[in-house]
């Protein structure tokens, strides 16, 4: 019998058992790891690794079982595990973590590790949704945590509707007061960090009323300036697959036939406050074709960059001749935003072409469609680039020269 064995093989103490794994361990080279997290890190994989119609929902069910059981040690490692687009297993997760910090709460809120937790909070790379989880864990151990921290998140991707919120709300106060000079600067800071279309016009209306000038156009980047032409007949939803004169070459001076007869390029620029072209208004009324907008613009260095934009009802984008977006979606409107395409443009001259298909008529004859587009060039946060304008004029042989390209 070996010395501390009993004649069932057991072992006569958890020193025992835990130098055995400890040699085990080490003899297998996972002599740095802990099993206890490696477990927990297996079970979250398990968990994550959830597939489509429920493919492996019951090893999933079963590493949930098992991770409901730990204690608030884990805490974090199911945040991490939830830090994932990924809603469905982000979900399981957070089942779990819900059910621990309950737990955790009954017996002993210290024992919630408050400072991981916030560390989490403040990392802006984190999804926003598992952040707003922390802060709600920490809103319960301190109800002013909330009005302490968000205000100053301005820049913050997740956060920054709330940060601006709290800008307006107290701007609007010190404005009641009487106290213009704070409520300018209030405004100011609102204005300058907001990237909601809603919070931006508060903002600047404000402002105006207390006598400061302001231009949304310049603070987002809108494009105001084009040429149009149009509109060209595309039959069904056939307009967006179609080629068009305008896709091989951008001839200012050409006229080609199309829906409602002769079609020509016109000079148009735009007068809505968020650079939204009406081409019901400005082309004709009509279902079932395209159109196209067409601009140049320069700047005065290489930029990284994005076109944000939206349009009724679907778009494609040339940049420099060359495709850099196409998204087929029917009926469904121009949005503030509603797409972002990260481009590289170029120092000096830069030629954007833009086509925007319309759909079939509406089934309710008493709606008309909708024809519009909208686009701003902008900085990765949202914040307009500087650009200025370098549109020929329509003449004779007006093809783009190298000298404009």
């Amino acid at each position: 019998m070996v010395p501390g064995q009993f004649d069932n093989g057991s072992f006569e103490s958890d020193y025992d058992m835990r130098k055995l794994g400890l040699v085990l361990l080490l003899t297998m080279g996972w002599g740095n790891l802990n099993a206890s997290d490696d477990r927990v890190t297996q079970w979250i994989e398990t968990i994550r690794s959830v597939g489509a119609q429920g493919r492996g929902s019951q090893e999933a069910r079963a590493a949930r079982t098992q991770l409901a059981g730990r204690g608030p040690e884990i805490l974090h490692d199911l945040l991490v595990g939830m830090d994932t687009p990924d809603i469905v297993s982000s979900n399981w997760l957070r089942s779990v973590f819900d059910e621990i910090v309950d737990r955790t709460w009954a017996q002993n809120p210290k024992l919630i590790p408050e400072q991981e937790f916030h560390d989490f909070f403040m990392d802006s790379r984190r999804e926003g949704r598992v952040r707003r989880l922390v802060l709600s864990v920490l809103a319960r151990r301190d109800p002013e945590f909330p009005g302490r921290i968000i205000p100053g998140l301005v820049e913050d991707p997740e956060f920054r509707f709330d940060a601006i919120d709290h800008l307006l709300k107290q701007a609007k106060r010190r404005q009641e007061n009487n106290e213009s000079e704070q409520a300018i600067t209030l405004f100011q800071r609102a204005f300058e960090f907001s990237r909601d279309e809603n919070q931006i016009r508060t903002a600047a209306d404000q402002l105006v009323n207390l006598g400061q000038p302001v231009s949304i156009v310049d603070q987002l980047g809108y494009i105001l300036d084009w040429y149009l032409i149009g509109p060209f007949h595309g039959p069904g939803t056939s307009s967006f697959g179609t080629v068009y004169p305008p896709e091989k070459n951008v001839d200012l001076q050409a006229r080609y036939m199309g829906k409602l007869g002769e079609v020509s390029w016109k000079r148009y620029r735009t007068k809505d406050t968020f650079g939204t072209v009406n081409l019901v208004d400005t082309l004709s009324p009509c279902d079932e074709a395209a159109a196209y907008a067409f601009t140049v613009v320069t700047l005065e260095k290489d930029h990284h960059a994005q076109f944000r934009c939206g349009a009724d009802d679907n778009l494609s984008i040339w940049l420099n001749d060359s495709k850099v977006f196409a998204k087929e979606e029917w009926k469904n409107g121009t949005r503030f935003d509603r797409f972002r395409v990260n481009v590289k443009l170029k120092k000096g001259r830069n030629r954007i072409l833009v086509k925007v298909c319309q759909g079939t008529k509406y089934s309710n004859p008493e709606l008309s469609n909708l024809w519009s587009v909208q686009m701003r060039i902008c900085e990765s946060d949202g914040k307009g680039v500087a650009f200025d304008y370098a549109l020929p004029e329509i003449r004779k042989g007006s093809q783009l020269n190298d000298s404009e390209r």
